[in-house]
């Protein structure tokens, strides 16, 4: 039988901050990972010249635990700031482009037609009623309890009671479309006010955030076992004793769980209902990331995002390009890489499909607001999420947060991380509670 002082299980965001956390300070430990590849749902793919991330591609200056990581691992010069964001708004079956940034004009400003003027109004109330949440959360502060009294309120629900259907129709439903592949309906108020806090300075990482991944992987590959999934953590009397794996049993004393909360109640049958029930509040949006390479953009520079009113009823969710200035040079220049993700509101429909039938349902669906996009790219991709990411439903914030204050020590031994332990579905989220698990392992020794 094998024995370790820590078990670490899952190599994504989370389990590779544990991991880089632990090892700084000695500790023996081993990371087990279910799949053949490190990273999670970040990470990087080849094909025909090009390089596009799965998953997360962007961050900000504010986020403490990321720009910690980037220091230390000297990434920092691969940071880059999105100097302008380009948005495409669907209004009148004709997309409007709304240049944000440094080379915005008035002039365009002035004649951007891509929401009717009720929307402005709408708008202009939203914000005024969010505006003191945002205060109360400072600059680049992760305490978000001051959200507690509204998170249990929908997106939609507040925007429609402090905006209007247009605001909720044309800004919050595409917005959470971009952020978080959800319907306003689905997600907290919290999460977006929380979002809308920390963004104050938008970068990518030259390379994509795929290479902040592989440097944390270089400092612990050696105790990093991939293709080794956790079958069930052992728990005896409200004790951590170890994990099952296909390989066999590993005895441990202390085990850091960084899995999704759906696979986290899956793998340890035996939590307490103290942390099971907060665990259950947490949803997942699904999707397929639809990747395509093309000889020649179809879309400006700098496109960030497309907003697709819910109205449309769309079997998307979001599009954007990753080869543009917005995300730095991926591929060929002038050549487009077009993401696409699906709503999962629409998983039943497309999932009953052929990969064929339903590639060609996105083609065409893309084509409706880009005709120019071509009916036979240089490339197809296409990447299942089952769980995609976590929407900050309402009712979580506020179970999570007893989790975290009054029972994470219900099992002696066992810790959490994910980024559903943090209000904003992020790297940092996942790195962030990744490191705090790993800082407890060493407090608790």
């Amino acid at each position: 039988m094998e024995r370790k002082k820590v078990v670490i299980i899952g190599a994504g965001c989370a389990g590779l901050s544990a991991a880089y956390t632990l090892q700084k300070q000695g500790v023996d430990y081993v990371v087990l990972e279910t799949t053949d590849r490190i990273g999670g749902r970040v990470g990087n793919k080849q094909n025909s010249g090009f390089t596009y991330g799965i998953g997360a591609a962007m961050t900000e200056p504010q986020w403490k635990t990321t720009f910690e990581y980037l220091t230390e691992l000297n990434l920092t010069d691969k940071v880059k700031p999105v100097e302008n964001q380009c948005y495409a708004f669907w209004n009148k079956k004709k997309i409007h482009y709304l240049l944000l940034g440094k080379d915005t004009k008035l002039s365009h400003l002035l004649g951007f037609r891509g929401m009717p003027f009720k929307t402005y109004i709408q708008a202009l109330r939203f914000m005024t009623a969010i505006k003191k949440y945002i205060a109360m959360l400072g600059n680049g502060n992760h305490d978000f309890s001051s959200l507690s009294e509204i998170s249990n309120t929908s997106t939609a629900e507040f925007g429609l009671e402090h905006g209007g259907p247009e605001v909720v129709n044309r800004i919050l439903n595409p917005f959470l479309g971009t952020m978080t592949l959800a319907r306003a309906s689905d997600v907290s108020i919290a999460h977006p006010i929380a979002l809308l806090s920390l963004m104050k300075g938008m970068c990518y990482l030259d390379g994509g955030l795929g290479i902040l991944m592989d440097a944390l992987y270089e400092k612990v590959k050696e105790n990093v076992r991939l293709s080794t999934p956790v079958r069930k953590v052992i728990t005896e009397n409200g004790m951590v004793k170890g994990v099952e794996t296909g390989q066999g049993f590993i005895e441990a004393d202390q085990v850091i769980c960084t899995t999704d909360a759906v696979l986290t109640r899956q793998i340890i049958p035996d939590l307490p209902s103290t942390m099971r029930e907060p665990l259950e509040t947490c949803k997942y949006s699904t999707t397929y990331n639809y990747v395509f390479g093309l000889k020649k953009k179809v879309v400006p520079d700098y496109f960030l995002s497309l907003m697709i009113p819910a109205s449309e009823n769309s079997i998307l969710s979001t599009i954007f390009d990753e080869n543009s200035k917005a995300f730095g040079s991926r591929g060929p220049e002038g050549a487009g890489l077009m993401h696409a993700f699906t709503a999962g509101w629409h998983d039943a429909e497309l999932t009953g499909l052929s990969e064929e039938a339903r590639t060609r349902r996105v083609i065409c669906e893309i084509q409706k607001y880009f005709p120019e996009f071509p009916d036979q790219p240089l490339f197809t991709d296409s990447i299942r999420y089952e769980r995609a990411i976590n929407l900050e439903a309402p009712g979580q914030f506020n179970a999570i947060q007893d989790l975290i204050r009054h029972h994470m020590r219900d099992v002696k031994g066992l810790y959490l991380a994910g980024e559903y332990l943090f209000l904003i579905a992020s790297t940092e989220g996942a790195l962030a509670t990744g490191e705090e698990a790993a800082q407890s392992v060493i407090r608790d020794r």
